[in-house]
């Protein structure tokens, strides 16, 4: 009976450590999950999940940046950045969420990768798991804009290296054959009928052509799982693969023939001048006026279009070999080109007069003050009607003994101005045209307006303000209109009367009915 009680309490003994050495035992493996990899110029990821029924906190995930040489760079936080061209690593502190422990032997993953264990701590209650990103961090590509000369009708396809992009191929990618590619290039007609390079094949008008173009990233990038293409500005359908490659794919649509511009004369503005397909209108080339010397008459014309684009000046050439006297009032020397008084002057009196003798300007010999008992000797000059850029005057008289001006022969009515100013130019309502350019003119003068110059603003082969039509070979304006000479401009006296005024025409022809009338009349009488 005592053997069987004590092989019962040994029994019971051993029943009640079991347990105890079974939930004893340490943490063998333990993982991380929910970590996102670094991407350049994305915050780093604090957060965690640890697995095995393990937890970990927030503020226990830590990123530490590292240089080529593996030196430590700093210490990332939460509103840090990952910078391309750095290697980086992560710390995860996890606690057991029991009394079961950590020990040296524990191994871990993070993100389904083996990571190194630290030595547990707090009595094996924590551990710290690191994962080094053993590749210097790339930077992402997320857009790319390419463009390759578009399919023309006659012309071969294009395989040179694309404009707008180092990230391209020179062979064939994702198991497609390198016989239709060239530079990472491929052309197909359909969508198993591929066009090859080298051969003589040629786009047809009207025909749609699918372009496939093998991308590799350049080293230090990566395309990024979202990237953007468009390919001659139109959105490319992306096809993405294991080795980092992507495929590139849009439909274009071959064009006619290739247009060979023909360039127009210089047209003008008034900022510079240019050249335009006189064909389809496109502008090809365009450059400043330049050239020209303005005068006080003239503006400067540009030596290429002469557009007059430099205003006239008031640096004027004095005539200084005579006096202009202009009355009372003053002399002055008159500008060679433009007739501007310069050197104005008063008179200036010369030696006192006697009774016999008059009082002149010592400068110009203008008679300020005649001789006693002076008597007018008077010249007519004749009217002269003002132009539309030239001065006119009123009939009038002078004195060649005391320089006054007079409205009548007998020196009764003095006057001190005879000048009748410029009249000015009257625009016409209708344009004039050639091929390059359009302009107003003057109803009076006929003179081409510079000023109204400008080249024709063409929408399709018509100019928008003068309706010039660049498919007709006549220049002539396409609405003249019938212009009206300015009733203010004095006109000549039609002629085609010979020159005789209406009412001497009407006495005639009353004179010659009265003699009629009489004649009839003395007929009737000897009857």
């Amino acid at each position: 009976m005592k053997k069987f009680m004590s092989a019962v309490l040994c029994l019971m003994f051993i029943l009640c450590i079991l347990p105890l050495q079974v939930f004893a035992a340490p943490i063998e493996k333990l993982e991380v999950t929910g970590i996102d990899a670094p991407v350049a110029g994305e915050s780093p990821d604090m957060e965690a999940v640890a697995g095995n029924g393990y937890y970990t906190l927030v503020n226990r995930v830590q990123w530490k940046e590292y240089n080529e040489d593996k030196i430590l760079q700093r210490v990332l936080t939460a509103s840090d950045t990952f910078r391309a061209g750095y290697y980086y690593a992560v710390f995860v502190t996890v606690f057991t969420d029991s009394d079961i422990p950590f020990t040296s032997a524990t191994t871990g993953k993070i993100n389904g990768k083996s990571a190194q264990a630290q030595e547990p701590q707090d009595s094996g209650c924590s551990i710290v798991l690191i994962y080094n990103f053993a590749e210097i961090l790339k930077e992402p590509v997320k857009k790319l804009d390419l463009a390759i000369p578009a399919p023309v009708e006659g012309e071969k396809p294009d395989y040179t290296k694309l404009e707008g992009s180092s990230y391209y191929s020179d062979n064939g990618l994702n198991g497609t054959s390198t016989r239709i590619y060239k530079n990472g290039i491929a052309w197909y007609k359909s969508a198993t009928a591929a066009m090859t390079p080298g051969t003589a094949e040629t786009f047809q008008a009207d025909a749609d052509y699918q372009l496939k173009i093998s991308l590799l990233p350049k080293e230090g990038y990566f395309f990024h799982e979202n990237i953007s293409v468009t390919i001659n500005g139109k959105t490319a359908t992306v096809e993405a693969f294991d080795d980092g490659s992507i495929n590139a794919s849009v439909t274009l649509t071959a064009a006619g023939p290739a247009h060979t511009h023909t360039p127009s004369a210089w047209r003008t503005t008034g900022i510079y001048h240019y050249k335009a397909c006189t064909t389809c209108g496109e502008f090809l080339e365009s450059e400043d006026h330049f050239g020209g010397v303005a005068t006080c008459a003239e503006k400067g014309k540009c030596t290429v279009c002469g557009y007059e684009y430099i205003d006239v000046h008031e640096n004027h050439t004095p005539d200084t070999s005579k006096w202009v006297i202009r009355g009372d009032m003053y002399h002055y020397h008159a500008c060679k080109l433009c007739g501007a008084h310069c050197d104005i002057g008063e008179h200036v009196a010369g030696p006192a007069g006697t009774p016999d003798a008059a009082v002149v300007c010592k400068d110009c010999g203008y008679i300020i003050t005649p001789a006693k008992d002076h008597t007018h000797n008077l010249t007519r000059v004749a009217k002269k009607d003002a132009t539309c850029i030239e001065p006119g005057n009123v009939e009038y008289y002078t004195c060649d003994g005391c320089s006054d001006f007079f409205a009548d022969s007998e020196g009764k009515s003095k006057i001190t101005d005879t000048v009748i100013a410029p009249l000015g130019h009257k625009i016409s309502d209708d344009w004039k045209h050639d091929e390059n350019n359009h302009w107003r003119t003057c109803t009076v003068c006929n003179e081409v307006l510079t000023e109204t110059q400008m080249a024709h603003e063409m929408n399709g082969e018509k100019c928008t303000t003068c309706n010039y039509d660049g498919s007709k070979s006549d220049n002539t304006p396409s609405n003249p209109t019938e212009t009206t000479p300015d009733s203010t401009v004095p006109q000549q006296q039609d002629k085609g009367n010979g020159g005789m005024p209406w009412w001497e025409i009407l006495l005639i022809a009353l004179g010659a009915a009265g003699a009629g009338f009489g004649i009839t009349l003395a007929v009737l009488k000897k009857k």
